[in-house]
């Protein structure tokens, strides 16, 4: 069967193409500017308006990925360009099915589970209403699975998933080059509950969802384990910490920190004895260093 996936070229849509084609099927991509990289036959769309590519959609399985990636600061310009990204496409696939002759045979429109916002601790399915907000995650979601009610085709699901998490993507990188750095730590209280699923589930989810022809409407698509930033249970202690305040006490008590080196043989280095800053600690190391070597003896210190 021909499979059309709007907004393929990303990089869910080639994980789904390949799914797709293993199985035999035969996949058209939908794209703005046609990728030399993709082995996949591909049509041009403009993404607003019906053209020559609306052939595509004649009884086959249609896969509407489009839409801005949602990293992205949440102003008011970039909520509309999330929106509009994903409301016009959408809209523009519906015309063309309703122009079929063989409406499409099953309609997997994505969508996402932050339609519900921060629900805390409750239990969430797929009768639980959307949330009011926040506009750059509930209010794009909803704008973009309410264009699909003037699609027609035979079967209609809107997959609401977690974050798909797969190697070499944006949000995985992402998240990975914030632990590199050593960002990975705790995000507003850290007891949020987070919804994902493996790139393997959600492709497994997608061939169910292919066979399952009762099935249809909304269908939440996360892993079976959400997690929190912080599992309390994990927790072993808090404490609260203040920052040191540079004031003229604390300037003139770093002037006296020389006079205790090398008592009891201690010496004390880090950033407070400066600024506060990498550097100050790296300059302040550097001197206990060159102390202990002074306090060497000679054919310690050379071997040193």
């Amino acid at each position: 069967m021909r499979v059309v996936i709007a907004g393929g070229a990303g990089a869910l849509g080639r994980r789904l193409a390949t799914d797709f084609e293993g199985a035999g099927h035969d996949v058209v991509i939908l794209t703005r500017s046609p990728k030399s990289d993709l082995r996949f036959r591909q049509a041009l769309w403009d993404g607003r308006a019906v053209g020559d590519w609306a052939s595509e959609l004649e009884g086959a399985i249609v896969v509407n990925l489009a839409g801005e990636l949602v990293d992205r600061r949440p102003t008011a310009t970039n909520i509309e360009l999330l929106r509009r990204s994903r409301v016009e496409p959408t809209a523009a696939l519906a015309a063309a099915s309703r122009a079929c002759g063989v409406p499409p045979r099953l309609w997997l429109q994505m969508s996402t589970l932050a339609i519900y916002g921060d629900a805390g601790n409750d239990v969430i399915d797929e009768t639980h209403p959307p949330a009011d907000g926040p506009p750059q995650m509930a209010g794009v979601a909803t704008a973009w699975e309410a264009a699909t009610k003037a699609v027609v085709a035979d079967r209609i699901v809107r997959l609401r998933t977690g974050v798909v998490l797969d190697n070499d993507t944006p949000a995985f990188n992402r998240l990975t080059r914030l632990a590199r750095w050593g960002l990975g730590g705790r995000l507003g209280p850290g007891d949020q509950w987070v919804s994902w699923i493996h790139i393997d589930d959600f492709l497994a989810s997608v061939r169910f969802l292919l066979d399952a022809q009762a099935v249809d409407g909304i269908v939440p698509v996360p892993s079976l384990n959400p997690v929190r930033n912080i599992a309390p249970e994990h927790v072993i202690g808090s404490y609260e910490y203040a920052h040191p305040v540079f004031d003229m006490a604390a300037i003139r008590a770093q002037q006296q920190v020389a006079k205790l080196q090398g008592q009891q043989y201690t010496w004390f280095c880090g950033a407070w004895t400066g600024y506060g800053f990498h550097e100050d600690g790296l300059k302040s190391g550097l001197a206990v260093a060159q102390q202990l070597l002074a306090a060497m003896p000679a054919t310690l210190a050379e071997a040193a």
